[in-house]
């Protein structure tokens, strides 16, 4: 039935790794394929550092000429 088609699969289950592999930021943890190579502490790291990143990031300002068409001034 259609109902036990779904016990094959385990989504939760990782792909098991043939070598360990050490985190790329060099702190000497293991890293992960679904953590970019890094370990969980610097892959938390580099989240929160894009996250925050992305929050400082400067909105790009209309040009001379949007802000004039904006208030409504003819050149």
């Amino acid at each position: 039935m259609a109902q036990e088609s779904w016990k094959d699969v385990d989504e939760t289950e990782c792909q098991k790794c043939d070598r360990l592999i050490l985190c790329a930021n060099n702190c000497g943890f293991l890293g992960s394929a679904m953590t970019n190579i890094l370990c969980f502490a610097s892959y938390r790291d580099h989240v929160m550092k894009e996250q925050v990143m992305a929050v400082a990031k400067p909105a790009v300002l209309p040009s001379s000429q949007e802000q004039l068409e904006m208030v409504g001034v003819d050149e």
